[in-house]
């Protein structure tokens, strides 16, 4: 099985395109593009945290976030890891554990619309490489409604490549400004996938319309090409929900000719919110995760985490300083990633097949 289960997202993670357009919709509604605003034809980080509360997230636990002096986002920062936006030349990239080169456009409200480009990295025993389009729609109020990514992965073990192409796919659908149903589903031509996450709210309002951290750590906003794309937090892929969730249930399958798995995960949420700003100050979630495969493997277990979120005022340049390596923030361990479910599957495959 070449995908994993979490490969979804592709939605997101998130995650990629050609040259910055003011309203490109790409099938979709552009979010209410605004030709005047700053930044034009570049992209202004108009996000509701920044347009209605002033204030601009700056660090995001281990992960922190610098901005130019017309507030958009330049880098993201993690460890040594950090991806970089290049608005003049209409590019993302990343250096560290990974390597990535993008092209990317935006719609004149400063999401991300558009990404294409190709991601590296290599472990003690493989080389992984993606090329990727990746496509993200807006409602007219400014919410993610559907990511696309159609790519090629590619993998080199001993001197021999591997090639398959995969396609996936995930819809948002948002009720009264609360993004209630995500819908994933994915297929390399031999593994087939579907995952549905259901969310339920209560009484936190979200008045910058922030999108929960949470929801990128648990792969609802991600790619394969561009993982963990924690600057969605930002207002890079839009608004979040009017009121913050209180619970989510994620679950769905993998499924291929003589093996399925099976996947569920459940969600409770906590917040403390910032006393001078209204913005999320904490998040804390308990996850309850099970697993359970046709060759007769189950897992279960249950772990608490959190976020803590720090802002600067909107008129603050933070330019990013020179990388240099730091001390790594380790996230603990939890369930296996996308990536590292696909490679996982993958080698049993190839071992397999060895016998």
């Amino acid at each position: 099985m070449k995908f994993s289960k979490f490969f979804l997202l592709l939605g997101v993670a998130a995650t990629c395109f050609a040259p910055i357009s003011c309203g490109d919709d790409d099938g979709g509604s552009s979010g209410g593009g605004n030709p005047d605003a700053p930044g034009k034809g570049t992209g202004s980080n108009t996000s509701g945290l920044l347009k209605d509360g002033n204030v601009l997230l700056q660090s995001l636990n281990g992960n922190r976030f610098f901005y130019d002096d017309l507030n958009r986002l330049i880098t993201s920062q993690y460890g040594y890891n950090a991806i970089n936006f290049d608005y003049e030349n209409n590019k993302l990239t990343m250096t560290g554990d990974e390597n990535r080169d993008f092209n990317v456009s935006f719609n004149g409200d400063g999401y991300i619309t558009k990404m294409n480009g190709r991601s590296q990295w290599e472990d003690s025993e493989d080389y992984y490489e993606i090329s990727s389009v990746v496509n993200l729609s807006y409602d007219s109020q400014g919410h993610l409604t559907k990511l696309t990514e159609e790519g090629t992965y590619k993998e080199v073990y001993e001197g021999e490549t591997e090639k398959w192409n995969y396609r996936l796919s995930a819809s948002y659908e948002w009720q009264s400004g609360k993004l209630v149903k995500i819908t994933q589903t994915g297929t390399d031509g031999e593994s087939d996938m579907k995952y549905v996450a259901t969310i339920n709210y209560g009484n936190t309002a979200n008045p910058y319309k922030q999108i929960p951290a949470s929801f990128i750590d648990i792969d609802l906003f991600n790619c394969q090409a561009i993982y963990d794309p924690y600057f969605a937090c930002t207002g890079l892929y839009g608004k979040g929900p009017d009121v913050l969730p209180s619970s989510l249930v994620y679950e769905g399958s993998n499924k291929e000719p003589g093996y399925k798995e099976t996947v569920k995960t459940e969600c409770t949420y906590r917040y403390t919110m910032n006393s001078s700003n209204g913005a999320i100050q904490n998040e804390a979630w308990t996850v309850k995760h099970s697993y359970s495969d046709t060759d007769g493997y189950n897992d279960s277990y249950t772990y608490d985490d959190s976020y803590n979120y720090t802002y600067v005022g909107a008129n603050s340049s933070a330019a990013a300083p020179a990388l240099a390596p730091r001390n790594y923030v380790e996230k603990p361990a939890k369930r296996l990633s996308l990536r590292e479910r696909m490679i996982k599957r993958h080698r049993e495959r190839r071992a397999a097949r060895a016998l």
